[in-house]
C-alpha cells in the first residue's frame, strides 16, 4: 500500500512537471517569448531577415509603377492612354504591395517576381500594348526594373541556382497565367507555392511567433498604407472622374439638353466645378475613413495588450499555485522516502544483530566440539602409550629379566 501511494505521488509530480514545460512553451509562442529563427532551407538568410528584406521593397517597387504611370499621364496627349495609365496605376500598385506582404517571405519574393513577368507580357504582347499605344515601352521598362530587382534579391540569398531554374519556372508560369483584365484580378502563385519551393530546393520557413509576426506585419502594413492610401484615394478619384464622364462630354451633354431642360450656362459651370471638386471630396472622405481605421486599430491593439497582460497575470498565478502543489508533493515524496530508508536501516541492524548472535553460537559450538575431539584424541594417545608400555614391559620380562633354565 505504501509503495502504491509513493508511485502515485511520483507520477503526479512528473505530470505536473510536463504541464509546466508545456505552459512555458505556450507562453513562449503566444506571448512573444524568444524562439529560434531558423535559416530558410536553400537560402543564406533566416526567415525574419528575408521577411524584412522583402517588405522593405514595398515603397520602391510601388514607386516604380507610380512613376511610370505618371510619366505616361504627363507626356501623352491621348485621353485613352492617360486613362489606361491611371487605371494601371490604381490596380498595379495594390497588387505589388499585397504580393510583397505575402505571409511567407519566400512566397512574397517569388510571387512579386512572377508579377513582373506577367506585367512584361502584359505590355509586350497583352492588352497593355494596345491600351498604352506608343507608351507601352514605359510600362515594360518599369516591369523589367521590378524583375531585375527581384532576381538580384533571389541571387543574393540563394545558396546555389546555377541553371537559373527560378527565373525559367516563373517566366513559364506567367506565360500560362497572363493578365487579361486588370492587375487587381491577376492570378498569383499561392496555390503552387509549396510545389515551386520544393522544386527549387527551398522551404516556406518555420512558424516563428505566429501571433507576434502577424502583429508586426499589421504594423508595417499600417505604416505603408498611411503613406500610400491618400495617393491611392486620389488616383481612384481621378479614375472615377475620367470614367464617369470626361469634362468635355459633360459640357456637350448639358449643352445638347439645354433647350429641353432650360439649363443655364451658370448651371453648366456649377456642374463642371462640382465634378472638378469630386476628387478632393472623395480624398477627404477616404482620409476620414483611414483616420477612423487607425483609431479602431489603436483601440484594438490597446485591448489586445490589456488582455495579454491579464492572461499573463492569471498564468503567473496558476504557475505559482502549481509550483506550490509540486513542492508539497515533492516534500511528501521525500518524507516517504526517508521513512522507508529509516525502516530499511532498522531492519538491516536487526538482521546484523541476529547474524552476530548466530555466529557467536556457532563459534561456541565449534570450540566445544573441537575440545571434545581433542580429549578423545588425547585419551586414545594415552591408551596407545599405556598398551605400548605394557607390551614393552612384557617383552622385557620375558626375554631379559626372567632367569634362564639349566641345561
Amino acid at each position: 500500500m505504501l509503495r502504491k501511494s509513493l508511485l502515485v505521488r511520483v507520477l503526479s509530480a512528473a505530470l505536473l512537471s510536463a504541464l509546466l514545460m508545456f505552459a512555458g512553451c505556450a507562453d513562449s509562442i503566444l506571448f512573444g517569448g524568444k524562439t529560434k529563427d531558423h535559416v530558410v532551407e536553400g537560402t543564406r538568410v533566416t526567415s525574419m531577415q528575408l521577411r524584412l528584406r522583402v517588405q522593405s521593397l514595398v515603397n520602391p517597387m510601388t514607386g516604380i509603377v507610380a512613376d511610370a504611370a505618371d510619366k505616361v499621364i504627363d507626356e501623352s496627349d491621348d485621353p485613352e492612354v492617360r486613362r489606361a495609365a491611371l487605371r494601371w496605376k490604381v490596380a498595379a500598385v495594390p497588387a505589388v504591395r499585397e504580393s510583397l506582404f505575402e505571409r511567407y517571405p519566400i512566397v512574397a519574393l517569388l510571387d512579386t517576381w512572377a508579377l513582373s513577368y506577367q506585367m512584361m507580357d502584359y505590355f509586350e504582347t497583352g492588352p497593355g500594348k494596345a491600351a498604352f499605344k506608343d507608351y507601352a515601352y514605359v510600362g515594360y521598362d518599369a516591369a523589367k526594373k521590378i524583375n531585375e530587382r527581384m532576381k538580384f534579391l533571389y541571387d543574393d540569398i540563394n545558396v546555389d541556382d546555377p541553371m537559373n531554374d527560378a527565373a525559367t519556372m516563373l517566366k513559364k508560369w506567367a506565360a500560362h497565367h497572363p493578365v487579361k483584365g486588370q492587375f487587381d484580378s491577376r492570378e498569383n502563385i499561392t496555390n503552387r507555392a509549396t510545389e515551386m519551393t520544393l522544386q527549387l530546393g527551398l522551404s516556406l520557413g518555420g512558424a516563428v511567433d505566429a501571433m507576434v509576426t502577424s502583429v508586426e506585419d499589421l504594423s508595417r502594413k499600417l505604416d505603408v498604407y498611411s503613406d500610400q492610401l491618400p495617393s491611392q484615394a486620389r488616383w481612384e478619384a481621378q479614375l472615377f472622374v475620367h470614367e464617369a464622364s470626361d469634362e468635355y462630354e459633360i459640357e456637350e451633354t448639358f449643352a445638347s439638353m439645354a433647350p429641353f431642360m432650360e439649363v443655364s450656362t451658370e448651371t453648366l459651370t456649377q456642374a463642371k466645378a462640382s465634378m472638378q471638386e469630386m476628387p478632393s471630396v472623395i480624398a477627404k472622405e477616404r482620409e476620414a475613413a483611414l483616420e477612423e481605421f487607425r483609431a479602431t486599430t489603436d483601440k484594438a491593439l490597446a485591448t489586445f495588450s490589456q488582455e495579454r497582460k491579464a492572461i499573463m497575470a492569471q498564468f503567473t498565478d496558476e504557475r505559482k499555485a502549481v509550483m506550490g502543489e509540486l513542492h508539497q508533493a515533492r516534500a511528501l515524496v521525500m518524507e516517504d522516502i526517508h521513512r522507508e530508508m529509516d525502516r530499511f536501516v532498522t531492519a538491516l541492524g536487526d538482521e546484523r544483530a541476529h547474524l552476530v548472535k548466530d555466529v557467536e553460537i556457532m563459534r561456541s559450538r565449534l570450540i566445544e566440539d573441537a575440545f571434545h575431539r581433542l580429549l578423545i584424541l588425547l585419551g586414545l594417545i594415552a591408551l596407545y602409550l599405556t598398551l605400548l608400555t605394557i607390551g614393552i614391559l612384557w617383552f622385557l620380562d620375558r626375554r631379559l629379566w626372567r632367569p634362564k633354565r639349566p641345561a
